[in-house]
């Protein structure tokens, strides 16, 4: 939903095109491997809220995030919400989480760097948006943001030695490669 909010704020904002109420049909179709729980159940399970106290610690959610980022409570909160139904999905992730259990010193590696490595959703976003601010506000909120990337980029390196245990060991798993992959990229490098 907010992939397709963005592009109509897109349309309207940049190609100056305008949709008058009743003139757009949208179909929504469910993600291919993942299961939809609508809000009743989602409630009733308690998922993400305890139905007594409305606490959100006493939940599922509660009780699973130990996250150290924002983005991965994020993700956390919607792959409770929108499981897996793939069970090669599945097992890839188990297979993630037993690799970094199994070597605690990289766990604790990658532990110890999240904290500082900043939610990248939120700095990447504001590239992409149009501020609303004007003026000391706005000069102010994009500083900020070059800062922040630029402390996001400086992270990038130290979890990629936690990641691949200080550069003697690549992870196994294809999910931990990936990241490892993308966090090597010759283009976080330092410049030539």
């Amino acid at each position: 939903l907010s992939a397709l909010a963005a592009l109509l704020d897109y349309a309207e904002c940049i190609e100056k095109v305008s949709f008058v109420k009743g003139t757009l049909r949208l179909s929504y179709t469910s993600a291919v491997g993942a299961m939809l729980l609508d809000a009743a159940t989602v409630r009733n399970l308690e998922l993400l809220r305890n139905l007594r106290t409305g606490d959100t610690k006493a939940s599922l959610f509660g009780v699973l995030s130990s996250c150290k980022t924002a983005a991965g409570t994020r993700l956390l909160r919607a792959s409770i919400i929108q499981p897996s139904n793939c069970i090669d999905t599945i097992n890839m992730r188990l297979d993630c989480v037993s690799e970094l259990l199994r070597s605690e010193e990289a766990l604790h590696d990658v532990q110890k760097c999240l904290p500082a490595f900043c939610d990248c959703d939120r700095v990447l976003k504001h590239f992409m948006q149009k501020s609303n601010l004007s003026g000391a506000s706005r000069a102010q909120a994009c500083i900020s943001a070059v800062l922040n990337l630029k402390h996001l980029l400086r992270s990038a390196p130290s979890l990629a030695a936690a990641l691949s245990s200080n550069g003697e060991a690549p992870p196994e798993n294809a999910i931990l490669q990936l990241v490892l992959k993308n966090l090597q990229a010759e283009e976080l490098g330092p410049p030539s």
